[in-house]
């Protein structure tokens, strides 16, 4: 784990890189990822490569029709996910119901 001193929390953090952020990362390696699942306090920054952004590329090299579902655990005006992309869902607070909708979009 790294320690991240920037405010915030950082979608290119070790955590993400793993995920959408690093999603370019994940092309160069053998990876298959078919969803990314963000969770966020939605104070993030996101360095040098929006998060749809580099859902879009890692998309353009690996052929895989992606996702990313984003879920903000704090209920304020945000979007990480790209609202005119179909494969992007924002999800916003955390319930019982979070999980199945989750579920359903990524097996959609």
């Amino acid at each position: 784990m790294q320690l991240n001193r920037r405010p915030g929390s950082s979608a290119n953090s070790p955590r993400a890189r793993a995920g959408v952020a690093g999603s370019s990362r994940a092309a160069s390696q053998t990876s298959s990822a078919d969803t990314f699942v963000v969770y966020t306090d939605s104070e993030t920054w996101f360095g040098a490569v929006y998060p749809a952004e580099a859902l879009r590329r890692y998309r353009e090299r690996t052929g895989i029709a992606a996702k990313l579902i984003v879920v903000g655990l704090v209920a304020n005006r945000f979007s990480i996910a790209d609202p005119a992309d179909g494969g992007m869902l924002d999800v916003v607070g955390f319930d019982t119901a979070a999980p199945e909708v989750i579920r359903d979009f990524a097996a959609a």
